[in-house]
């Protein structure tokens, strides 16, 4: 649930495949309760390099690795 009432996105619900941790499906319900849905399947995944994704945290953030 939105923590706040003005929301355009009342809920959204993620389903992910236990065996391969993929996406499956998204659900979403706006604020005036009509639903979307996005199916995902026929894809394949390959390996991305280090250069696709970048983080760098905000400034004052606490950053914890998990590693």
């Amino acid at each position: 649930q939105p923590r706040d009432k003005s929301s355009m996105i009342r809920s959204v619900v993620v389903t992910v495949a236990p065996s391969t941790h993929l996406i499956q499906r998204i659900d979403y319900t706006d604020r005036d309760g009509n639903q979307t849905s996005f199916a995902f399947s026929g894809y394949h995944r390959r390996a991305a390099s280090a250069d696709t994704f970048t983080f760098a945290p905000p400034a004052g953030v606490q950053v914890i690795r998990a590693d």
